[in-house]
């Protein structure tokens, strides 16, 4: 675990003295482990549980997935600036007020379905089709906000408004962990493409330490905001002094690093992955592009079944019999477990492509193309969440976000009078 922390470390000091390094992949990932991973890590293996199975393969495959994050960005290998037709600012707004309608629209009725389904932990039917396209308020956010910052008229500041009233709600009343780093990276790269805005690493920590402070106790959270709305028919935010004072946080911190429930799953699984040798050769990343892209109800369940390329078994049954240990509701396999699942410790190179893409979009956003910088923008999120969640999650989302974002590029090459007007008003 030293050798982990070294690597962290230099990682993070390396990508801050750059004066873009904050909003670089591999410095946020040296932040998400600083905060995230390593804390638990420390937790397993010194505070509470002692010796678990699978922590030396679980050290091992984050320092290799660290690194392979590093040498994608800064390996050497030469990229283009190339292959983004030019932008001309004013056309991008009536595709920007297109999808914010379309993105309203879809997120309402997200909002119907979430109220109906309260009681439901696990989603089906029309639901998770209207939650897969809800998506599209990153792209629309991450546009409108770039858009504010370069050209601050009224219609653009309109559109933020209205994009932010879709985006924060999912984040900080329903208290999405991916919704709250996912905004908060894109107002980093929003600060530094649309302005030039550098925050000084001393001002963020405090940001920094109080959305780790989230992270570790949003499942108390979520619990109180249930009873909250039990109890008085109407959702709290994140901000609201009455949910805070229903939770304990620092017992609840302090119980989240002794269970580090995601840590330990992952641990469990390169263990079992290990012993069993039940690599799935990309079945991981097969399957949950099947799941997410297939829709069962238009093709038939059968038909979605059989695309899928490894059994429907539950692994976690076999880690439960083997090893005696149960994995909690809600939580995940981590980067790190699906990645191994898949192709034992060269799962690493999942991060290394991951980086790789981003780096080739952030050379482009560098030079002011304003499609990478949304596209980049909108990513940054997955890549993070592919860490904790699972390497699936950035690959999923790039191909629906990425074609979100070429249609709006399309779509920006026809001449829309009204609006080139409003916006060459000064």
């Amino acid at each position: 675990m030293t050798i982990l922390s070294i690597c962290t470390f230099l990682v993070l000091l390396h990508g801050l003295s750059k004066p873009d390094g904050i909003i670089r992949l591999p410095t946020l990932v040296a932040l998400l482990y600083a905060a995230w991973f390593i804390p638990q890590l420390y937790s397993m293996s010194i505070l509470s549980v002692g010796s678990v199975p699978g922590m030396d393969l679980l050290i091992l495959m984050a320092t290799f997935s660290l690194m392979a994050s590093w040498f994608g960005w800064y390996g050497g290998f030469r990229q283009s600036a190339k292959g983004f037709s030019d932008f001309e600012f004013p056309k991008s707004v009536f595709p920007t007020v297109l999808l914010t309608l379309v993105s309203v629209i879809i997120n309402m009725v997200l909002y119907s379905y979430r109220e109906s389904l309260s009681d439901v932990s696990q989603w089906s039917g029309p639901a998770t089709i209207v939650a897969f396209f809800a998506q599209i308020r990153d792209v629309v956010l991450a546009l409108s906000l770039l858009l504010a910052f370069k050209c601050p008229k009224r219609i653009t500041i309109i559109l933020l408004l209205v994009n932010l009233c879709v985006s924060l709600p999912v984040a900080l009343t329903y208290l999405r962990r991916a919704d709250i780093i996912a905004i908060g990276a894109m107002l980093l790269c929003g600060a530094w493409f649309g302005k030039g805005i550098r925050l000084r690493f001393t001002l963020l920590l405090p940001a920094l330490c109080a959305i780790a402070i989230v992270v570790y106790v949003v499942g108390p959270l979520r619990g109180e905001s249930a009873r909250i709305m039990e109890e008085t028919g109407q959702r709290v935010s994140l901000f609201n002094p009455q949910l805070w004072a229903r939770v304990d946080v620092s017992s609840e911190v302090e119980a989240s690093l002794e269970l580090s429930p995601d840590v330990m799953n992952a641990a469990y699984i390169l263990k079992y992955r290990t012993d069993t040798l039940s690599f799935q050769y990309g079945a991981v990343l097969w399957n949950a592009f099947v799941e997410l892209y297939i829709p069962g109800q238009l093709v038939g369940y059968e038909l979605k079944r059989s695309l899928q390329l490894s059994s429907a078994i539950n692994y976690y049954d076999d880690i439960r019999s083997l090893y005696g240990y149960a994995r909690r509701n809600g939580t995940t396999a981590t980067g790190f477990g699906s990645a191994y699942s898949d192709f034992w410790f060269l799962g690493c190179l999942y991060f290394f492509v991951m980086s790789y893409l981003m780096k080739s979009l952030f050379i482009r956003a560098s030079n002011a193309n304003i499609w990478a910088q949304t596209s980049y923008m909108v990513l940054l999120g997955p890549a993070l969440i592919a860490f904790t969640h699972g390497h699936q999650r950035f690959f999923l989302s790039a191909l629906f976000l990425v074609t979100t974002i070429m249609c709006l590029r399309y779509l920006s090459r026809f001449k829309y009078p009204i609006f080139r007007r409003t916006l060459s008003r000064k």
